[in-house]
């Protein structure tokens, strides 16, 4: 596909910009002149437009009244003033000029410049679009004659390009006539000249000032044009649409029936057509062949086009029929043959809870030490036993799914999930170069990301896929987009000691039941994509527009979403809340003076905390926290307002509970604060602050994390990166049950039952001290484990129970009644350990007598060689053996023993 061949569009002048000085012909590096200090600079555009579907150039004549250059065929250009950039000059001049205005002009690029010796300028070439339509009748006639367009074919045609000398000088240059009517208006000399790299001809041949090219070729050497005005592009061409079904219509209303198409996109998708982004071929007889391409910004648009007008009903006898354009050639290289597929082997899996039938009820992790991965029997007190181990199981790290059933391990092709009693392979996916995944809340789906892109089946270059983890089907890939890339003071970014880059993950967000996947736009003309599982397609075939958009949440138990965008001019920010798929507004909270929000919601959804960091007067900020209750009628706001200057440096939810801890930093003061959220039917016509009660404020040294036990109640607060400090707290008492340290630690992972919790120091933070300990809810020291370069450690989750809330709350009504089965279980499992203690004991004891006896045994055999070493004296000197009993006072007692009344009476 030549270059030229084809009017400019979007894409065309992209590739134009971004590669301006390899792909235009730049004529400053022809010449070898020297500049001068005394050189002013000057600019000229060079104008790119498009005249009757054809890539075309802008020239001017220039008025016979003008001092200089009068009547010479030139670019709109001049003199650049002072404080006045290249660019700007060259536009300014040619608004003056051709009165084209300047927003109607795309600058593409600058050329390397060109000296203008008589004048003593150095000159700038610019290379600009015109999106505006050429009057050649619309100019300044004070400066200009008139202006004319010539086709980029006609200029790279070899016919219509001659050679002359350049002015009075020996150079040789190449020159186009003008268009006919310029020429019986300003005579047939008029012409376009070009400086060339040639050499000053011979004698011989500077006979004839004008000659054929052809006739030149050996003088002449024009390679380098012809390399870079003829190149073949192998553009990727992801972003360019093929719609199919069109009406055939003649040339004469192709006008009208691309207004159509273009107005029927718009009202469908929402996507804005430009004219030149349209291109409709014609067949012999001047018809169009019932298609088009249609040019899109990128992949992405493309992709939200596609899924918006496919299917499309044009009008009552047309249904547009779009694929990208990358796959029309896809589908054309397939086999028209039927092969019918090979069908493997039905295997049964493991059943992949197995975990959860052992008898002693026990919990699992998963641990990397060094290059070995291990799952592990939680023993709570005793070491762990193993289940499985293996060195490399995974390049980087391990990542169990969010019911446990599948343990993820990732490679440099992809991932693999593996599960059942013998851990077999499940399932791998295919995405070399993986670095992150992200699993569906209910385990079908998978999402994966790479840094760099990979071709995928579906014919793609895409760094995320989404897959189906059932069948390990590839279901939809996505670019990545650059707006994602995390900043460093951003808690949304990747914590991994495998990241050059850290960025906002997951990309996409799942709604509780899979159904829906969503992921952010970000920008001026932002929206939130929602995608519709399992067929992937956008849900109502639309963004959701939201411009500016920060972030946004799913809601943990419902299909509704929760975003946030800031202040723009007049506009507040505003916190949205809105219900999936029918996109109704439920609740919206405008703010001013915002800095920053969070969006934090309580896990069982029934609460949405929004942090509102505030700019208040004289340069003091201020904290909010937004409190929506999502299961009131109408959503009521509850507001608690910090004191200012306050810092937030964490705050959570309790687990299915209406609690909430807040720890702020007043200067060099850390506070906890544990808050309620009252029943708001009981407080109705309260004040607003009253509905959220401080329940306790405590000041705290140096914690800085908040770690709720998955059951709620009891949470841990520590000092994580730091001194390592450990609080366990109570929030229905409100006390501290006690207190520890685990120096430098990193990590703190409670178990799914919120009976243990284990805290870790791993080598990705910290060199040394690594290991892990195990800890009661209450703070009970259980075991301590110090591993060399111990990296990571991670309960294997449960699945949700599956009893009702009504059987849940009779087994706690119940509960010491198990208490006591539980009790039995536990004394025999100490009598096991004792008995197993103490046979062990025994078994080294006669060990060592054994060896004993077989020291003396040996020590008699060697009497004779002893006796002879020691001069012939046979025997030792008797040895006498005298018992000696020594009495040790191992404890005293005084104890007070008060005689009956019968003695007191004697």
């Amino acid at each position: 596909m030549n270059f030229f061949q084809h009017p400019f569009t979007s894409n065309t002048l992209n590739i134009l910009k971004l590669n301006a000085e390899n792909l235009l012909y730049s004529p400053s590096k022809n010449f070898k002149f020297k500049l001068q200090k005394d050189f002013k600079k000057a600019a000229i555009l060079v104008p790119l437009c498009n005249v009757n579907n054809k890539p075309s150039i802008l020239f001017t004549i220039r008025s016979s009244n003008l001092r200089d250059h009068s009547g010479e065929v030139s670019f709109p250009g001049g003199k650049v003033d002072i404080n006045e950039s290249v660019e700007e000059a060259a536009l300014r001049e040619t608004e003056e000029e051709i009165l084209i205005p300047k927003r109607n002009v795309q600058v593409l690029g600058r050329l390397s410049s060109l000296p203008s010796l008589n004048k003593k300028l150095e000159v700038f070439p610019v290379i600009g679009f015109l999106d505006y339509i050429v009057n050649t009748e619309h100019f300044n006639k004070d400066e200009v004659s008139t202006v004319f367009t010539m086709a980029l074919e006609d200029l790279l045609d070899k016919k219509n390009r001659e050679l002359q000398k350049f002015r009075e000088t020996e150079i040789i240059i190449p020159s186009w006539k003008c268009p006919l009517e310029i020429q019986k208006k300003y005579g047939s000399e008029i012409r376009l000249i070009m400086p060339s790299k040639s050499k000053s001809p011979s004698r011989k041949q500077s006979k004839s000032p004008t000659r054929n090219v052809d006739e030149a070729d050996e003088a002449i050497d024009f390679s380098d044009l012809e390399k870079k005005f003829n190149l073949e592009y192998d553009f990727q061409l992801s972003h360019v649409v093929c719609i199919d079904g069109l009406p055939v219509a003649p040339q004469s209303k192709l006008a009208k029936l691309q207004q159509v198409l273009e107005k029927k996109i718009y009202e469908t998708s929402k996507i804005k057509i430009n004219e030149d982004c349209v291109f409709m071929p014609l067949d012999g007889e001047g018809q169009t062949k019932g298609f088009a391409f249609i040019t899109l910004e990128n992949v992405q648009q493309a992709t939200d086009f596609i899924s918006a007008m496919n299917y499309f009903p044009f009008d009552k006898k047309h249904t547009l029929l779009v694929n990208h354009f990358e796959d029309i050639e896809l589908f054309h290289k397939k086999e028209a043959t039927y092969v019918e597929p090979v069908l493997e082997e039905f295997v049964e899996k493991e059943h992949l809870k197995s975990w959860l039938m052992d008898e002693l009820g026990r919990d699992q992790w998963v641990m990397l030490h060094g290059e070995n991965f291990g799952v592990y029997f939680n023993n709570k007190s005793d070491d762990p036993d193993l289940i499985i181990e293996k060195k490399r199981w995974s390049e980087y790290f391990v990542q169990w799914s969010p019911n446990g059933s599948y343990l993820a391990t990732l490679h440099k092709q992809g991932v693999q999930l593996w599960g059942g009693e013998t851990w077999k392979k499940i399932v791998k996916f295919q995405h070399p170069g993986v670095k992150l995944i992200d699993f569906s809340p209910n385990e079908k789906f998978l999402v994966t990301w790479s840094l760099e892109p990979y071709q995928f089946d579906l014919g793609e270059r895409h760094n995320v896929a989404v897959w189906d983890i059932a069948t390990g089907i590839l279901l939809r890939t996505f670019p990545f987009d650059s707006t994602n890339l995390a900043k460093p003071s951003d808690e949304t970014q990747l914590r991994s000691p495998l990241q050059s880059v850290k960025i906002h993950w997951p990309l996409f967000k799942w709604s509780h039941d899979d159904k829906y996947l969503a992921k952010a736009n970000y920008g001026p003309t932002g929206s939130i994509s929602v995608y519709e599982t399992p067929g992937m397609g956008l849900l109502n075939k639309t963004s959701i527009k939201v411009p500016n958009i920060k972030a946004f949440e799913w809601s943990p138990s419902e299909p509704i979403l929760s975003y946030w965008t800031p202040e723009l001019a007049q506009i507040p920010a505003r916190v949205t809340i809105m219900k999936i798929p029918s996109r109704e507004i439920i609740r919206t909270k405008n703010l001013f003076n915002v800095i920053d929000c969070k969006l934090v919601w309580q896990n069982a959804g029934k609460f949405l905390l929004v942090q509102v960091d505030l700019q208040k007067a004289k340069k003091q900020t201020g904290i909010n926290f937004e409190l929506f209750r999502m299961t009131e009628k109408n959503v009521p706001i509850d507001v608690l307002e910090l004191k200012t200057g306050d810092i937030v440096n964490a705050v959570s939810w309790e687990p299915a509970g209406d609690r909430f801890i807040v720890l702020l930093q007043d200067g060099q003061k850390i506070m906890a604060n544990f808050y309620e959220m009252v029943d708001f039917n009981l407080n109705k016509n309260s004040s607003t602050v009253e509905n959220v009660r401080l329940l306790k404020s405590v000041e705290r040294k140096s914690v800085n994390k908040i770690f709720w036990a998955p059951t709620g109640r009891f949470a841990v607060l520590a000092a994580v990166g730091g001194s390592g400090e450990l609080e366990f707290w109570d929030a229905e008492e409100l006390v501290m049950h006690s207190s520890a340290e685990h120096f430098h630690v990193s990590d703190i992972e409670w178990d799914p039952t919120g009976r243990y919790v284990i805290s870790s120091v791993s080598f990705w933070s910290n060199p040394t001290d690594n290991g892990y300990q195990i800890w009661t809810f209450q703070g009970t020291h259980l075991l301590k484990q110090p591993i060399n370069q111990f990296k990571q450690l991670l309960w294997r989750p449960r699945p949700k129970t599956l009893l009702s809330p009504e059987q849940q709350k009779a087994i706690r009504k119940n509960l010491k009644e198990y208490s006591v089965q539980f009790d039995k279980i536990d004394t025999a499992i100490s009598n096991r350990a004792t008995k197993d203690e103490i046979e062990r004991r025994v078994r080294l004891l006669t060990e060592w007598k054994g060896y004993i006896a077989r020291c003396k045994k040996d020590y008699e055999k060697e009497a004779k060689e002893r006796a002879e070493l020691f001069g012939g004296v046979e025997g030792e000197e008797e040895i006498e053996e005298i018992d000696e009993i020594v009495e040790e006072v191992v404890e005293e007692i005084e104890e007070i023993v008060e005689e009956d009344d019968e003695n007191e009476r004697d």
